[in-house]
């Protein structure tokens, strides 16, 4: 019988230690692969999507203007990431992001992947709406 109400116990102190975790601190279920480390990036201004085959969030990120006449085509740098705060999992919603990018590898097999686009998974350090 003590060893019952012992691990109910620790089952219940650990369930409650989760369920107390804030969005703030950008917890995440995913370990990058210290090979595919790229670097890190500061404040990049982009838009929120999800992607449903990934089941993951990710930030359409800006590029950079082009000279008059040019335009880009079929071109994106994505960053995909599990640990968006819930206040940010907004379709279109503009944001800026630091965080250390890693190559992102599909999880999904029969995901679609544009020759025009770069992928990566981010690591996220801040986010916060843009201006």
């Amino acid at each position: 019988m003590k060893k019952v109400l012992l691990i109910m116990g620790v089952l219940l102190s650990t369930g409650m230690f989760c369920a107390c975790s804030s969005d703030d601190d950008f917890e995440d279920s995913f370990v990058p692969q210290t090979e595919d480390y790229i670097g890190r990036v500061y404040e990049k201004t982009g838009y929120v999507y999800y992607d449903s085959v990934e089941e993951s969030w990710y930030i359409d990120i800006k590029l950079p203007p082009l000279p008059d006449g040019a335009a880009y085509f079929d071109s994106a740098i994505l960053y995909y990431t599990y640990a968006l705060p819930q206040a940010y999992q907004q379709k279109g919603l503009e944001v800026k992001v630091s965080g250390d990018i890693y190559d992102y590898h599909f999880r999904n097999e029969n995901h679609i992947i544009f020759g025009g686009h770069e992928y990566y998974y981010i690591k996220l350090r801040h986010v916060e709406r843009a201006d």
